[in-house]
């Protein structure tokens, strides 16, 4: 089931391609973003079609599902209908999908831009840096952001979506890797 999740950015960027000259932009020159499920999302389409992206940012993206302590997790029980919809499987039935689906196993050499909410219900604070740590270890280029006491709907929030969001996409984006 992710994989089908995946193949739809496939046919975005595919589109992309096709109306880039109506655009007046360069084809095969994106960078993903997304929020929550779409930063998950992002983060896996960094895996599958590396070549297709420029940069990745994830708005509090989830980056496993399968780790004991996070099935232990609040989070994990909030979001377990939603998330095996993603898997395409329960986890008793198919822990392998939940694995495949983890964006912090599975990741290529693109430039990352990772902002986590410190009180999200849905994503427990503890992803973002969960994988910071891997792309370290990979020294793949990246940012973590970690917006401390933010809640669910931070890009709502005119000062942070203006002075903590915008401003580090925009410098993000810039930056030459």
């Amino acid at each position: 089931m992710v994989i089908v999740h995946v193949a739809a950015g496939s046919l975005a960027i595919s589109k992309s391609n096709e109306l880039s000259r109506s655009w007046n932009s360069k084809p095969d020159n994106y960078g993903f973003l997304g929020e929550i499920a779409g930063g998950h999302l992002a983060l896996l389409y960094n895996h599958y079609h590396p070549e297709e992206i420029e940069k990745l940012i994830s708005l509090s993206g989830p980056t496993y599902f399968s780790s004991e302590k996070y099935q232990k997790s609040p989070c994990f029980k909030r979001t377990y209908g939603i998330t095996r919809k993603i898997v395409g499987n329960t986890f008793d039935n198919n822990p392998a999908a939940f694995k495949q689906a983890n964006p912090i196993t599975h990741f290529s050499q693109i430039p990352t831009l990772l902002f986590q909410r410190h009180r999200g219900f849905l994503v427990n604070k503890k992803q973002g840096p969960a994988l910071e740590f891997a792309l370290m270890a990979k020294k793949i280029p990246h940012k973590l952001i970690f917006m401390k006491n933010s809640g669910h709907v931070t890009r709502f929030v005119k000062r942070n979506r203006e002075q903590i969001i915008f401003l580090n996409i925009l410098s993000f984006i810039q930056k030459k890797y």
